[in-house]
């Protein structure tokens, strides 16, 4: 699949060999349909903290395209978690402070996220709306 493209296959599939089954069962459940999307989430569920998260995120090798993947993730995540995680934003501050690249797709992650917004329940809305 993609993950045999350049940009990094590699350590998407390793970090995929040493991933949980578990976690990345979850991954599934979430609709992570792509091996970077399961990476990442496997990398963000497994995390120690923001800097493990984010340097672990950026071993992954990948390309800009698959970067942008990382915000898809971080937003599925925080959207779909029972309570607001800090983390999410924590992690989400500390890309767009490291890479400013990160930043121009986090604000079209909230565009298409403005589009759908009244078919959210209040959970989803109050976890998104502490993220951004």
């Amino acid at each position: 699949g993609e993950a045999r493209r350049g940009g990094g296959g590699g350590s998407i599939q390793q970090a995929l060999a040493r991933a949980d089954p578990a976690v990345l069962k979850l991954a599934r459940k979430q609709r992570m349909n792509t091996d970077v999307r399961r990476a990442i989430f496997s990398v963000l569920m497994t995390a120690n903290d923001v800097i493990n998260g984010y340097e672990r995120l950026m071993s992954l090798n990948l390309d800009e395209r698959q970067q942008r993947e990382i915000v898809h993730v971080i937003v599925r995540c925080c959207s779909a978690s029972k309570d607001y995680n800090i983390y999410f934003a924590e992690l989400s501050t500390h890309l767009c402070t490291n890479k400013p690249s990160f930043r121009f797709t986090y604000q079209l992650a909230l565009w298409d996220l403005l589009k759908e917004l009244e078919a959210f329940s209040a959970r989803k809305l109050n976890n998104l709306a502490h993220l951004f």
